[in-house]
């Protein structure tokens, strides 16, 4: 503890015992007063006294201006300590105080104290240490430190609380302790300004952006200004968005940083150089639209980058008749507008085009009518504006037209006023002929009783026509002439200017109308029918007739005198008829009686019936009744009741009678009793009844109505159930039968069916949950046993029982589920699932993993085989192999660990692993430089005498094929080259060591090929040699161990081009080799091998 702590706490102890005056009058010198405190001894400062009437509070200034109450608080932050009543009680204020501040779990006091108001005064008595204060009261006493008690600290620390002693009024010392005050011990933060966005000028790119420069605060308030990365009134470009950084740091390392953007945005619109001026064009005739041009349109912004544009129409667009706004719009990255606008109007100067302007047109006038209603295709026109032009006409089709020529004229104009017309001509001819307005009716007058002539007199005919003149009439037959009896026609003839007729026919009829007369008509005859017939003859006097007419009438006869009449009354009727149909009658009546009755031949005997069908009654039918009478006729019978009446139960006498029609009856009677065999009806018998059984039972209490029946006695029937309303039913079905009988001992039955349905399933007891087992490392099956499930079900009845797997089956490797179902007698079953899973984690073995391999070669690879190893699993599946390598791979200079990896289905993995040691044969031999080059040179000389040779010979004999695809003896030890101007090659040719087209390739200068067509043959092929030409005999090498062409294929009968490939994998083994070409192409004529 240093020296300052020491001397606070003696001083703080002190004061804990030392009593204090509760009251006093403020003085001029505090000392004097903390005197007067010291010498009065009162109750010891720190006193914990029970049911503390203060409490401290520890705030903060808020946002608002207000206090908030305090939980942490930053370093060198002012916090404000008051001391308050719990309850207003004025015998407990306080006069004095002493606050302190200290550090969480120490007792050293810490920080200081800063006091302003009124209320209160420093008492110095304490010189104020470090982190403590002590204040006495102006008036003695009060009930809260209203003064502002502000405590602030400088030293980074993680917590602190406030002790306080206060002495009341009664002299009572109270403690008060302030919860735990946590302090952020991290520095002000540094504050950037917001982010600047000034506006560029017109006519610049670019502008200096100031700002002030952020200060770095600190707890003493002291502050310096921050570093930033960009210099206050930097340039800054139009668009550019720069971040500036700014940073403070403290000398302990402490970095506090802020950015803020400046960005320098662009106002001014683009300039537009060359807007147009309004266009007017006029269109073709053809069509309503015209291609308009107009120069390009250039526009220039501040920001010196082109603007983009967009228009309406660019230039070279189509436009329409009429007037159309072209509108180009230039914008800047900034989205600044600038808009040209003109006008392009094109005019209409052709007329519309008459379509279908008709031909002229002759109708005919109607019969009433001198005008006729004439009707013609609708006239169209077209525009090249593609508006439907206006039109008007001197007529429309459908008015009337008088007789004579009409002129029709049709005009069109589209909107621009040009104008079309159509002219035709429409002709109204008269071809009706005149209309007779009153031609006579047929006219009917009868003869005199004594003449067969009449006289017959009609009006004048009248006739009009459409013309409007009046026409010329004719008639065959005058009015007032005398016509015969019968029909005449009379015809009158009407005829216009035009040579059109009409004509009116009528007929005069001269009509007898007197009937002849009768002379001798009979008298009526009566006479009586014979017992055994109904018929008799009859006779009577001939009747004859005179006529008007001078002609003898037409005789016809109902009956002849001595024809044979029925029984009954006839009428007999003479007539006489005269050529006109007038006729006159002798009628007179021939009566035969019949005196005999009528008789019944089979009278019915008495008939007994059963009542059916719940009725009570029956019908009854009986056969027929057979009846005879003499007259012949239909007889009326009667009968009081007929065959199929319906009769009720008991007896009853049916009467028949029978009666001719002259009243002559005969009568017939019989009995018919009805007997009761209907049993009753019973009329609500119940339907089949379903119940669902619940749940914990297996029987249902079922009831139904009253089951009611009816007989057809009237009676009510008795009734008997084989199981009452209200019984218990089991789970199942039954049969309920009901009988109703009467009293005639007639019965019937009603039955329905009570099933009682079971739809719970059977309940499952210990369904084991899923079991996971490991398989044995020797196998890919394990029995599983688990224990036995069983289920209950309401029926009582024990659930049948079936299982996809039993405890204690062989479960393999996987996951297989197995259900356990249980089925009651209703078919409801419930199941019991859980799934068996065997694990296996088992690698595979591996088996004939091979040992580490080495190999020696005189070139830089080697080629290595070894036998690839097998492997075992318990899962009896066969692992996946992969493999870093396989046999016969190449393997460079040095070591190679190959990897081949067994994995099985369950992913268990297995290795082999072994070592491809490739050394350097230190035994091969290299050919001596200066024999390279020897050979080099000498090769060159001859190669160049050789190929002046071909040359001389193949100008001198190029129409011999044959000989052109003959290999040329001497140059027996190399390859010669395809022609490169024929594909596929069929001309071999000599290698000129003079062409600037070939380039040398190896590095002893043996030959030369033209690469660019070796290679363009290589690209073409796509797989390599077979591997059974990769050898050559010892005996096709020559001296220095390289095989020749011709050689090997002599020796292997193979073509040239696997000769060259085979040979080429020789040389590779003897490293004495050249290739030409591409090394890895697969064709062998495209290697070219040179020997030294």
């Amino acid at each position: 503890m240093g020296p300052r702590r020491a001397v606070t706490s003696c001083m703080l102890l002190c004061f804990e015992i030392v009593a204090f005056q509760a009251t006093y009058s403020v003085a001029q010198d505090s000392s004097t007063q903390c005197d007067t405190l010291h010498s009065d001894n009162r109750t010891t400062p720190g006193t914990d006294q029970s049911a503390n009437p203060y409490e401290i509070t520890v705030r903060t200034e808020a946002q608002d201006g207000g206090l908030e109450t305090a939980t942490t608080f930053r370093v060198g932050q002012s916090i404000i300590v008051s001391i308050e009543l719990k309850q207003l009680n004025f015998s407990l204020s306080f006069s004095d105080v002493i606050i302190q501040a200290r550090e969480s779990g120490s007792t050293a006091p810490i920080g200081s104290f800063n006091v302003t108001g009124s209320r209160f005064v420093y008492l110095d008595c304490l010189n104020n240490p470090e982190g403590t204060v002590r204040l006495g009261q102006q008036d003695g006493r009060t009930s809260s430190v209203k003064s502002t008690i502000h405590w602030q600290t400088m030293s980074p620390l993680p917590s602190i609380h406030f002790i306080a002693n206060v002495l009341s009024n009664s002299g009572v010392w109270w403690t008060l302790e302030s919860n735990r005050i946590d302090l952020d011990n991290s520095l002000p933060p540094v504050v950037c300004p917001t982010d600047i966005t000034v506006p560029a000028g017109p006519s610049s790119n670019g502008s200096n952006v100031f700002w002030e420069t952020p200060t770095c605060p600190s707890p003493n308030d002291t502050s310096e200004l921050a570093e930033c990365d960009h210099v206050n009134g930097s340039f800054v470009e139009i668009l550019e968005h720069a971040e500036v950084s700014c940073e403070c740091a403290t000398a302990e390392g402490v970095s506090r940083k802020c950015s803020f953007y400046i960005s320098l945005i662009d106002i001014t619109p683009p300039v537009i150089r060359n807007c147009p001026e309004d266009i007017q064009v006029n269109s073709p005739a053809d069509t309503s639209f015209v291609e308009v041009t107009w120069p390009d349109i250039i526009a220039d912004d501040n920001s010196g980058a082109t603007p983009s544009t967009n228009n309406t129409f660019p230039d070279g667009s189509f436009f329409t008749i009429g007037n159309e706004s072209a509108t180009s719009w230039f914008w800047d990255a900034s989205g600044n507008v600038a808009i040209c606008s003109f006008a392009v109007t094109v005019f209409d100067v052709t007329p519309p085009l008459i379509v279908n302007c008709p031909s002229d047109i002759d109708v005919n006038a109607p019969a009433d009518s001198n005008t006729a209603e004439v009707s013609w295709q609708v006239v169209t026109a077209i525009d090249n504006s593609g508006a439907i032009p206006t039109t008007n006409s001197t007529s429309l089709s459908g008015d009337s037209f008088s007789i004579g020529e009409n002129l029709v004229t049709i005009a069109f104009w589209d909107a621009s006023e040009n104008v079309a017309s159509c002219t035709f001509t429409v002709n109204v001819s008269d071809v009706s002929p005149p209309v007779i307005v009153n031609c006579p009716e047929d006219t009917h007058v009868n003869a005199p009783s004594d003449n067969n002539t009449a006289m017959v007199n009609w009006s004048d005919v009248i006739a009009e026509d459409n013309s409007g003149t009046t026409p010329t009439t004719t008639s065959n037959v005058v009015s007032g002439s005398l016509f015969d009896i019968g029909e005449t026609t009379v015809t009158i003839s009407s005829s216009d200017a035009s040579g059109n007729t009409a004509t009116c026919t009528f007929t005069i009829e001269v009509v007898d109308i007197h009937p002849p007369v009768i002379r001798d008509c009979p008298t009526d005859i009566n006479v009586v029918a014979p017992d055994d017939s109904y018929t008799l003859a009859v006779t009577w006097d001939d009747v004859s007739a005179d006529d008007n007419s001078g002609q003898v009438p037409h005789l016809t006869r109902s009956s002849n005198s001595g024809d044979w009449f029925v029984i009954g009354r006839e009428t007999v009727t003479t007539t006489f008829t005269d050529d006109s149909g007038n006729s006159a009658s002798c009628v007179f009546n021939v009566a035969v009686a019949d005196v005999t009755p009528p008789v019944i031949a089979a009278c019915p005997m008495n008939i007994h019936v059963n009542v059916s069908d719940d009725k009570d009654n029956v019908e009854v039918i009986w056969p027929d009744i057979q009846v005879k009478d003499n007259s012949g006729t239909a007889l009326l019978v009667n009968s009081s009741s007929s065959s199929g009446t319906v009769f009720s139960i008991g007896e009853e006498t049916v009467t028949i009678t029978a009666s001719d029609r002259s009243g002559n009856v005969g009568r017939c009677a019989f009995e018919v009793v009805v007997h009761d065999a209907e049993p009753p009806v019973i009329k609500n018998c119940p339907e089949d009844i379903h119940r669902y059984a619940p749940e914990v039972s297996s029987s249902v209490k079922v009831t139904w109505p009253d089951v009611l029946a009816d007989d057809n006695s009237g009676m009510a029937p008795y009734t008997n159930s084989t199981t009452p309303s209200g019984s218990l039913f089991a789970i199942g079905e039954e049969t309920v039968v009901i009988t109703s009988w009467d009293a005639s001992g007639n019965q019937r039955n009603c039955s329905f069916d009570v099933e009682i349905i079971d739809i719970h399933p059977p309940v499952i007891r210990d369904c084991p949950t899923d079991i996971t087992v490991v398989a044995p490392d020797d196998s890919d099956t394990l029995a599983v046993t688990w224990d036995d499930v069983s289920a209950e079900d309401n029926s009582d009845q024990v659930p049948r029982q079936t299982s996809s797997s039993n405890s204690g089956d062989g479960f393999v490797i996987g996951r297989e589920t197995v259900t356990n179902t249980f089925t009651d007698d209703s078919g409801n079953s419930a199941s019991c699932i859980f799934n068996v899973t065997v694990i296996d984690v088992t690698k595979p073995t591996v088996l004939d993993c091979p040992l580490d391999v080495v190999v020696s070669t005189c070139g830089s690879d080697a080629r290595v085989s070894w036998t690839i190893p097998t492997s075992l699993d318990n899962s009896r599946g066969t692992p996946t192999v992969a493999s870093s390598a396989i046999p016969g791979s190449y393997f460079t200079l040095g070591n190679h660990t190959v990897l081949h990896q067994f994995i099985d289905g369950s992913g268990n993995e297995a290795s082999c692993m072994f070592t491809v040691q490739v050394d350097r044969d230190h035994d091969c031999q290299s050919i001596p430089l200066p024999v390279i080059v020897a050979c080099a040179v000498t090769l060159l000389i001859v190669g160049i005498i050789i190929i002046v040779c071909i040359l001389f010979i193949w100008r001198k004999r190029t129409s011999d094929k044959a000989w052109r695809e003959r290999q040329l003896p001497w140059v027996s030890r190399g390859i010669n080259v395809p022609h490169p101007s024929e594909n596929p090659p069929s001309q071999n040719v000599a290698i000129p060591l003079v062409d600037t087209s070939y380039k040398r390739i190896d590095d002893w200068g043996a030959g030369f090929v033209n690469l660019a067509y070796a290679e363009s043959e290589a690209n073409q092929e796509t797989e390599s040699q077979d591997a059974k030409h990769t050898s050559l005999p010892h005996e096709t090498e020559d001296e220095h161990g390289y095989a020749s062409i011709g050689e090997y294929q002599e020796k292997c009968q193979a073509s040239p081009e696997q000769a060259t490939g085979d040979a080429k994998n020789t040389n590779r083994a003897a490293e004495s080799r050249m290739v030409v070409g591409n090394e890895n192409s697969q064709k062998g004529n495209e290697y070219f091998i040179y020997h030294v």
